[in-house]
């Protein structure tokens, strides 16, 4: 490796070209500031009831802001590394994939020690603050496009993921490896700094293979989605969940607008989806806890973790725009002021999806895992759906002062309010039951959105959609 070029390689990511163009950027900036405000009443906070309470009681906000700082962060840095070496030209300059690969190596090692230091501050140990910090850079370490990766490396490295990334489900199995024994933390490390390498490695004629070989298999694909699935029962089951309205099957939207299920199929995605967190959060909690608790916390966790999944899925439509002038010139919905009040319709139908089948699950769970009222039951469902609704329209907001920050402002907004759902949740309904509160809250907040929608709708029409040719969601 030439350590010139790596040296000025590692220069990039101390300057502000770093977050040009990174969708990432403004997410992580913003996790920093929140962390860094929370930091003196995390410390009172440890200094009365010690480290281990702040992973301990519920969900804590300072856990769940920096652990999505320890998601952005890196895949910050990644998005950077990928943008450098996946262009044609870097193929081209000797020395230059080699200088990226060591530059983002030591970015990396550098941000996992600034990752951990809120935790040391805290007063948690070394080896376990850096495991725990770097275990998320496992989850952001990876590119949408192909990477030059052979199959079964990319299945064994999802296999490996799919169990850390469940650490932030359950706040206590976080504190469990913060203060594991050095023979535990240290492997941990070493196998996750592996893991991270692996990742990152990158293999431009391996990948161009893996592009014209997927192509293929999607054409393949193509042909023989009118034949599948064959067998009657799955084919019922898939007609079922992907049915809708004949009037929404017809409306030309774009494809980021397009949902994979109807209604029913919906259903049955967060029934898969809370069964899998409720499962998962029972089965670690069954160790050191009674049963019963281990159900009650469970069951909590997972109705604030719920929420988050599905505002996430509601923010997509407005960051990727390419398919829009195209629509548009077609003359379906006439002028710009229509066209975008069908976008904002379309995204509303889907909210409204997302938000009712949610509530549904989360009534069906209260009602058969808890022991409140039905009145109780009843407005913690209703704030669910609520908090989802109004929540999935914060991405819009940066329409009002022209998208400041572009769509990495809407990345960040999407993520913040999916985490201010889950925690509006779980300080209203927690361990101590319902508060007063969260049912007029969560329905202010829906109304309000509901209200802006025309407002926000007349401002993406008076903005520029560009002709764009990227097709990666980020």
């Amino acid at each position: 490796m030439n350590l010139r070029l790596a040296r000025a390689a590692l220069g990039n990511y101390f300057r502000a070209v770093v977050a040009r163009e990174n969708p990432h950027a403004i997410s992580c900036a913003l996790f920093i500031l929140l962390v860094g405000l929370r930091i003196p009443h995390e410390r009172e906070f440890v200094h009365a009831h010690g480290l281990a309470a702040v992973f301990d009681h519920g969900v804590s906000g300072f856990v769940m802001m920096w652990w999505m700082l320890a998601l952005f962060g890196p895949s910050c840095i990644a998005r950077h590394y990928w943008r450098q070496v996946m262009t044609e030209i870097s193929m081209a300059l000797p020395g230059f994939l080699e200088a990226e690969y060591g530059a983002v190596l030591i970015a990396l090692l550098l941000a996992g020690i600034a990752l951990a230091m809120p935790l040391i501050v805290l007063g948690a140990p070394l080896l376990g603050s850096l495991s725990l910090a770097t275990l998320p850079m496992i989850g952001g370490m990876a590119f949408p496009q192909a990477t030059g990766h052979s199959r079964r490396r990319r299945v064994t490295l999802a296999l490996l993921l799919l169990p850390l990334s469940m650490f932030f489900l359950v706040p206590s199995s976080m504190a469990r490896l913060l203060f594991a024994p050095l023979w535990v933390t240290l492997p941990l490390l070493l196998a996750t700094a592996g893991v991270v390498a692996a990742k990152l490695r990158y293999f431009p004629a391996r990948a161009l293979l893996h592009i014209d070989s997927s192509e293929h298999q999607s054409d393949q694909r193509a042909g023989q989605a009118s034949r599948l699935p064959r067998a009657g029962t799955l084919r019922a089951v898939w007609q079922c969940m992907r049915w809708q309205p004949r009037r929404w099957q017809e409306d030309v939207l774009p494809r980021t607008l397009i949902t994979p299920f109807g209604p029913v199929g919906w259903i049955l995605y967060f029934t898969a989806v809370m069964a899998f967190l409720l499962g998962f959060g029972i089965l670690i909690r069954t160790f050191h806890e009674p049963l019963a608790r281990a159900v009650h916390q469970s069951v909590v966790m997972a109705l604030t973790q719920l929420p988050l999944v599905a505002v996430i899925a509601t923010g997509k439509w407005l960051m990727i725009r390419s398919d829009w002038p195209f629509l548009y010139l077609a003359g379906r919905h006439g002028t710009r002021v229509g066209f975008s009040r069908a976008l904002f319709r379309a995204h509303r139908r889907n909210a409204l999806q997302l938000a009712g089948s949610t509530a549904f699950i989360a009534f069906l769970v209260l009602t058969g895992f808890m022991k409140n009222s039905h009145g109780a039951t009843l407005a913690v469902s209703a704030s669910i759906g609520a908090l989802i609704f109004g929540l999935s329209y914060l991405v819009a907001v940066p329409l009002v002062w022209k998208e400041l920050g572009g769509r990495g402002m809407n990345f960040a907004l999407n993520s913040l309010a999916a985490l201010s759902a889950a925690m509006l949740l779980a300080t209203g309904f927690g361990a101590h039951g319902l508060k007063f509160w969260l049912l007029p809250v969560s329905v202010v907040i829906a109304a309000t959105a509901l209200a802006a929608e025309p407002v926000l709708a007349r401002r993406l029409a008076q903005i520029d959609w560009t002709f764009e040719t990227e097709s990666t969601i980020p």
